[in-house]
This record gives C-alpha cells, structure tokens and sequence, in this order.
C-alpha cells in the first residue's frame, strides 16, 4: 500500500470471469503496469495503473486496514474513479439512505441464509433481526447454482461462515428492504478465513 501511494497508482476493477487467474485481469488484460508515475510536460506524475479482481481485493479488506481507509483510486467499470474508502462498504457501515442507488462494493461475512419465496432465490442476510434497514444480498434462483458451482460450495449456507464482496447497485424493495441483487456469480468474491493471505487487521 505505501508502495501503490507513494506512485500515485490507481486500482482498475476487472470483474471478468477469469479476472483472479494468474496473468489475467478481464479479457486476458495485462493485469499490471510495473514501476513508477511518469512525468507530462512539467506537470505532476501521473501514477500507473493496476487491475485486480474481486478475490484479491476481498483479501486486501479483510487483511489491510490501511487499504480500507485509503484515498487509493478505484476505476470503475462505468469510467468513474472512487477512493477505496468510500467505494468499499462494510456490511456493517451499510446505510440505505447514503448507499441505495449508487454502486460500491460490500463486503462482509453474512449471519444467516435463507431460501426466500417458491422461486428458489437465496437471501443471504447480514443482521441477526433481519433489520430492513441492514444490507441483504439476494441471489436470484437463476444464479444459485452458478454460484455454487463458482465458488465449489455444497450448499449457499456455507457462504455464513466466509468473507463475501458482491459489486452492484441496491434498492429499496417494494417491502422496504435494503437489497442488493447479484447480477453474475463474476461480481462476488468468496474467501475462507483460513485462506487468507496474511494477518486480518
């Protein structure tokens, strides 16, 4: 991180499927561009940028206060650039009157799951009382499958024991719950406390 700042670097979100496989980052992209800023004319430097996927920054949250709290870039996939301290938002700091409506990527682990209507969707719910106003993460009966198959789980309760990250944009539903609705099993990062790399802070 103190390398990423010092450069002025920014982070391009790949959300394509292969976006976390080595050498990859959306498309077959190079995934990063090494060494410093470069100058223009006299101005400032203008600092590189690197591409990584949900899986790898799922982990920088869950290892990096510094980079939770950093102003480091974040490009979007609409072109927008947010610092990563307010592009990423906690389960817990979700908010429906600050987040509803604008995209960011949440991240957390859920306290329970539960199957919802005849459809077969799953809700995976990050409050114990099922509070409107706490982020729920839907996912749609049409993806539950590609999900489990993605992240090679048996069955979508597992996912309340991991750390999960779901990019989008949520709403208030016609119920009044504060939901964010999976779109592409791509758009998530699943990561095992036992997998992480390196020491949660």
């Amino acid at each position: 991180m103190q390398r990423w700042q010092a450069d002025r670097q920014r982070i391009r979100l790949a959300l394509a499927a292969d976006a976390d496989e080595p050498g990859q980052g959306g498309n077959g992209a190079a995934r990063e561009q090494r060494g410093g800023g470069r100058h223009v004319g006299g101005g400032e430097p203008v600092g590189t940028t690197i591409q990584r996927g949900p899986k790898r920054l799922l982990n920088l949250l869950v290892t990096s206060q510094v980079f939770r709290t950093s102003p480091v870039e974040m490009l979007l996939p609409n072109g927008t650039a947010l610092p990563a301290n307010r592009f990423f938002v906690a389960f817990d700091s979700a908010n429906p009157e600050l987040h509803a409506g604008h995209y960011h990527g949440f991240w957390g682990i859920p306290v329970r799951s539960a199957p919802w209507g005849a459809d077969g969707s799953v809700y995976l719910n990050t409050s114990a009382d099922r509070s409107r106003d706490r982020i729920a993460i839907n996912v749609p009966h049409e993806l539950v499958q590609r999900v489990r198959d993605r992240f090679r789980i048996d069955g979508m309760r597992e996912l309340v024991s991991k750390y999960i990250l779901v990019f989008g944009t949520p709403h208030i539903t016609m119920s009044g719950q504060f939901t964010l609705y999976v779109q592409d099993p791509a758009h998530m990062a699943v990561l095992d406390p036992a997998d992480v790399i390196g020491e949660p802070t």
